[in-house]
Protein backbone atom coordinates (compact mmCIF):
# COMPACT_ATOMS: atom_id res chain seq x y z
CA UNK A 1 0.00 0.00 0.00
CA UNK A 2 1.67 3.18 -1.07
CA UNK A 3 1.98 6.30 0.99
CA UNK A 4 -0.29 9.42 0.20
CA UNK A 5 -2.03 12.12 1.91
CA UNK A 6 -5.45 13.66 0.50
CA UNK A 7 -7.67 16.81 1.43
CA UNK A 8 -10.97 17.29 0.57
CA UNK A 9 -12.09 20.61 2.21
CA UNK A 10 -16.01 21.15 3.30
CA UNK A 11 -18.01 23.55 1.86
CA UNK A 12 -21.26 25.15 3.25
CA UNK A 13 -23.58 27.87 1.38
CA UNK A 14 -25.01 30.12 3.75
CA UNK A 15 -27.92 32.78 3.55
CA UNK A 16 -26.05 35.07 1.35
CA UNK A 17 -25.84 32.06 -1.19
CA UNK A 18 -21.94 32.45 -0.87
CA UNK A 19 -20.22 29.18 -0.24
CA UNK A 20 -17.65 29.12 1.86
CA UNK A 21 -14.59 26.35 3.39
CA UNK A 22 -15.74 25.50 6.77
CA UNK A 23 -13.53 21.98 7.45
CA UNK A 24 -11.20 19.73 5.88
CA UNK A 25 -11.48 15.94 5.71
CA UNK A 26 -8.11 14.21 5.53
CA UNK A 27 -7.11 10.73 4.81
CA UNK A 28 -3.14 9.85 5.77
CA UNK A 29 -2.23 6.43 4.53
CA UNK A 30 0.49 4.56 5.48
CA UNK A 31 2.11 1.16 4.17
CA UNK A 32 0.48 -0.28 7.46
CA UNK A 33 -2.76 1.62 8.26
CA UNK A 34 -5.08 4.46 7.25
CA UNK A 35 -6.41 7.33 9.07
CA UNK A 36 -8.88 9.61 8.65
CA UNK A 37 -9.00 12.77 10.19
CA UNK A 38 -11.37 15.76 10.15
CA UNK A 39 -10.98 19.71 11.74
CA UNK A 40 -12.49 22.96 11.21
CA UNK A 41 -10.95 25.63 9.64
CA UNK A 42 -10.02 29.11 11.15
CA UNK A 43 -12.65 30.87 8.70
CA UNK A 44 -15.31 29.55 10.98
CA UNK A 45 -14.49 32.49 13.32
CA UNK A 46 -15.69 34.94 11.01
CA UNK A 47 -18.91 32.98 10.13
CA UNK A 48 -21.43 34.66 12.38
CA UNK A 49 -24.05 32.30 10.56
CA UNK A 50 -22.11 28.85 11.37
CA UNK A 51 -23.10 25.94 13.84
CA UNK A 52 -20.66 23.17 13.92
CA UNK A 53 -22.10 20.22 12.20
CA UNK A 54 -23.94 17.82 15.15
CA UNK A 55 -21.23 14.96 14.07
CA UNK A 56 -18.46 17.11 15.20
CA UNK A 57 -19.69 19.25 17.75
CA UNK A 58 -16.36 21.03 18.95
CA UNK A 59 -14.42 23.40 17.14
CA UNK A 60 -11.48 23.11 18.73
CA UNK A 61 -11.18 19.38 18.31
CA UNK A 62 -9.49 17.03 15.53
CA UNK A 63 -11.81 14.24 14.93
CA UNK A 64 -9.71 10.84 14.52
CA UNK A 65 -11.46 7.33 12.41
CA UNK A 66 -9.59 4.40 11.11
CA UNK A 67 -12.67 4.36 8.92
CA UNK A 68 -14.16 7.37 6.45
CA UNK A 69 -16.89 9.29 9.29
CA UNK A 70 -20.15 8.43 8.53
CA UNK A 71 -21.17 11.95 8.17
CA UNK A 72 -19.24 11.70 4.63
CA UNK A 73 -19.82 7.60 3.74
CA UNK A 74 -23.59 8.39 3.66
CA UNK A 75 -23.01 10.94 1.35
CA UNK A 76 -21.76 8.33 -1.11
CA UNK A 77 -23.65 5.90 -3.08
CA UNK A 78 -23.94 2.20 -1.88
CA UNK A 79 -22.30 -0.32 -4.06
CA UNK A 80 -24.72 -2.70 -4.22
CA UNK A 81 -27.01 -0.10 -5.82
CA UNK A 82 -27.85 -0.98 -9.18
CA UNK A 83 -27.14 2.05 -10.69
CA UNK A 84 -23.65 2.30 -8.95
CA UNK A 85 -21.72 0.86 -12.31
CA UNK A 86 -23.34 4.05 -14.24
CA UNK A 87 -22.80 6.31 -11.49
CA UNK A 88 -19.02 5.69 -11.28
CA UNK A 89 -18.85 5.72 -14.50
CA UNK A 90 -19.90 9.50 -15.04
CA UNK A 91 -17.27 10.39 -12.04
CA UNK A 92 -14.97 8.93 -14.94
CA UNK A 93 -13.63 5.84 -12.20
CA UNK A 94 -14.19 2.34 -12.33
CA UNK A 95 -15.89 0.43 -9.58
CA UNK A 96 -13.04 -0.79 -7.52
CA UNK A 97 -12.88 3.47 -6.60
CA UNK A 98 -12.90 3.52 -3.03
CA UNK A 99 -15.33 5.85 -1.03
CA UNK A 100 -13.22 8.36 -0.39
CA UNK A 101 -12.06 8.81 -4.34
CA UNK A 102 -16.23 8.49 -5.27
CA UNK A 103 -16.63 11.15 -2.19
CA UNK A 104 -13.99 13.40 -4.11
CA UNK A 105 -15.03 13.43 -7.20
CA UNK A 106 -18.98 13.49 -6.99
CA UNK A 107 -18.78 16.12 -4.53
CA UNK A 108 -21.18 14.63 -1.60
CA UNK A 109 -24.25 16.75 -2.46
CA UNK A 110 -27.56 15.58 -0.71
CA UNK A 111 -30.62 17.20 -1.02
CA UNK A 112 -31.60 17.26 2.34
CA UNK A 113 -28.62 20.11 2.95
CA UNK A 114 -26.47 22.65 1.63
CA UNK A 115 -22.94 20.78 2.04
CA UNK A 116 -20.42 20.01 -0.77
CA UNK A 117 -16.59 19.11 -0.70
CA UNK A 118 -13.92 19.14 -3.33
CA UNK A 119 -10.78 18.05 -3.56
CA UNK A 120 -7.14 20.69 -3.55
CA UNK A 121 -6.32 20.93 -6.94
CA UNK A 122 -3.54 18.86 -7.44
CA UNK A 123 -0.11 20.49 -8.06
CA UNK A 124 2.59 19.81 -11.12
CA UNK A 125 6.12 20.86 -9.88
CA UNK A 126 7.56 20.62 -13.60
CA UNK A 127 4.75 22.94 -15.06
CA UNK A 128 4.28 24.86 -11.68
CA UNK A 129 0.58 24.56 -12.61
CA UNK A 130 -2.21 23.59 -10.68
CA UNK A 131 -5.32 21.05 -11.59
CA UNK A 132 -8.59 20.82 -10.52
CA UNK A 133 -11.41 19.06 -11.43
CA UNK A 134 -15.27 19.69 -11.22
CA UNK A 135 -18.95 19.15 -13.06
CA UNK A 136 -19.60 22.02 -14.95
CA UNK A 137 -22.66 24.35 -12.74
CA UNK A 138 -25.82 25.57 -14.06
CA UNK A 139 -26.80 23.87 -17.11
CA UNK A 140 -30.17 23.82 -16.67
CA UNK A 141 -30.20 27.64 -16.32
CA UNK A 142 -28.62 28.04 -20.18
CA UNK A 143 -31.21 27.22 -22.78
CA UNK A 144 -29.97 24.29 -25.35
CA UNK A 145 -26.94 23.56 -22.61
CA UNK A 146 -27.68 19.75 -21.74
CA UNK A 147 -27.98 19.09 -25.11
CA UNK A 148 -24.72 20.86 -26.51
CA UNK A 149 -22.70 18.88 -23.62
CA UNK A 150 -23.55 15.61 -25.57
CA UNK A 151 -21.97 17.10 -28.35
CA UNK A 152 -18.47 16.95 -27.05
CA UNK A 153 -16.07 14.97 -26.38
CA UNK A 154 -12.75 14.36 -24.32
CA UNK A 155 -10.27 16.80 -24.36
CA UNK A 156 -11.99 19.36 -26.36
CA UNK A 157 -11.03 22.96 -24.87
CA UNK A 158 -13.60 25.33 -23.70
CA UNK A 159 -13.37 28.77 -22.84
CA UNK A 160 -13.98 30.81 -19.27
CA UNK A 161 -15.78 34.32 -19.77
CA UNK A 162 -15.80 36.45 -16.42
CA UNK A 163 -19.48 37.83 -15.44
CA UNK A 164 -18.88 40.91 -13.65
CA UNK A 165 -22.74 42.42 -14.42
CA UNK A 166 -23.91 38.87 -13.60
CA UNK A 167 -26.88 40.25 -10.93
CA UNK A 168 -26.43 36.84 -8.96
CA UNK A 169 -22.49 36.82 -8.42
CA UNK A 170 -20.57 39.30 -10.01
CA UNK A 171 -17.22 37.41 -9.51
CA UNK A 172 -19.27 33.91 -11.91
CA UNK A 173 -17.36 32.58 -14.50
CA UNK A 174 -19.15 31.07 -17.23
CA UNK A 175 -17.83 28.42 -19.46
CA UNK A 176 -18.60 28.34 -23.32
CA UNK A 177 -18.29 26.02 -25.53
CA UNK A 178 -15.81 25.47 -28.80
CA UNK A 179 -18.74 27.30 -30.61
CA UNK A 180 -18.90 30.10 -28.01
CA UNK A 181 -22.44 29.47 -26.54
CA UNK A 182 -22.87 28.88 -23.13
CA UNK A 183 -22.54 25.92 -20.78
CA UNK A 184 -22.47 26.78 -17.36
CA UNK A 185 -20.52 28.11 -15.13
CA UNK A 186 -17.45 27.66 -12.65
CA UNK A 187 -18.27 26.57 -9.17
CA UNK A 188 -18.38 29.61 -6.68
CA UNK A 189 -15.40 28.10 -4.52
CA UNK A 190 -13.07 28.06 -7.58
CA UNK A 191 -14.07 31.67 -9.30
CA UNK A 192 -12.03 33.83 -6.94
CA UNK A 193 -8.85 31.72 -8.62
CA UNK A 194 -9.78 31.71 -12.08
CA UNK A 195 -9.85 35.70 -12.02
CA UNK A 196 -6.47 35.89 -10.44
CA UNK A 197 -5.46 33.21 -13.24
CA UNK A 198 -6.73 35.24 -15.87
CA UNK A 199 -5.51 38.69 -14.28
CA UNK A 200 -1.86 37.59 -12.82
CA UNK A 201 -0.93 34.57 -14.94
CA UNK A 202 0.05 34.07 -18.32
CA UNK A 203 -2.96 33.41 -20.28
CA UNK A 204 -1.27 30.55 -22.01
CA UNK A 205 -0.88 28.26 -18.87
CA UNK A 206 -5.07 28.30 -18.24
CA UNK A 207 -6.79 25.18 -19.82
CA UNK A 208 -9.94 24.44 -19.49
CA UNK A 209 -10.93 20.90 -21.39
CA UNK A 210 -13.47 18.32 -21.18
CA UNK A 211 -13.03 14.97 -19.22
CA UNK A 212 -16.58 13.53 -19.10
CA UNK A 213 -19.44 13.82 -20.54
CA UNK A 214 -22.13 11.61 -18.65
CA UNK A 215 -25.50 10.02 -19.86
CA UNK A 216 -28.80 11.82 -20.03
CA UNK A 217 -30.61 9.88 -17.23
CA UNK A 218 -27.90 11.37 -14.93
CA UNK A 219 -29.16 14.73 -14.86
CA UNK A 220 -27.20 18.19 -14.96
CA UNK A 221 -25.24 17.55 -12.20
CA UNK A 222 -23.56 15.14 -13.38
CA UNK A 223 -23.52 15.89 -17.33
CA UNK A 224 -19.88 17.54 -17.71
CA UNK A 225 -16.82 16.95 -15.60
CA UNK A 226 -14.38 19.58 -17.59
CA UNK A 227 -10.51 19.57 -16.01
CA UNK A 228 -9.32 23.05 -15.38
CA UNK A 229 -5.13 23.54 -15.42
CA UNK A 230 -4.09 27.42 -14.55
CA UNK A 231 -1.19 29.05 -12.04
CA UNK A 232 -2.23 29.77 -8.57
CA UNK A 233 0.68 31.94 -7.92
CA UNK A 234 -0.49 33.94 -4.68
CA UNK A 235 -3.47 32.63 -2.78
CA UNK A 236 -3.23 30.15 -0.88
CA UNK A 237 -5.61 27.42 -1.17
CA UNK A 238 -8.47 27.78 -0.74
CA UNK A 239 -10.29 31.23 -0.70
CA UNK A 240 -7.14 33.48 0.43
CA UNK A 241 -7.04 32.50 3.76
CA UNK A 242 -5.24 30.39 5.91
CA UNK A 243 -7.41 27.81 5.15
CA UNK A 244 -4.67 25.21 4.76
CA UNK A 245 -4.15 24.91 7.95
CA UNK A 246 -7.15 23.91 10.15
CA UNK A 247 -7.68 25.29 13.78
CA UNK A 248 -6.04 22.62 15.62
CA UNK A 249 -2.70 21.16 14.45
CA UNK A 250 -3.08 17.56 12.50
CA UNK A 251 -0.52 15.50 12.95
CA UNK A 252 0.09 12.97 10.28
CA UNK A 253 0.62 8.94 10.28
Amino acid sequence: MEQRTRHLFVARQFGDRSIRPVARLSMFRSPVATRYLFAYLPEVKEISEFSPFLSFPELGTVYESDELFPFFENRVMVRNRPEFSEFVASLNLDEKAEPFEILERSGGPRETDNIEVFPEPEYDPASGLHTCRFFVRGLRYSEGAFEAAGTLSAGQLLTLQPEPNNSADPLAVAINAPSGSRLGWVPRYLTRYVHQAISECDTSTIRLSVEKVGGTDGGAHTRLMVQLSCCWVKLPWPFGVEACNPLVEVAQV
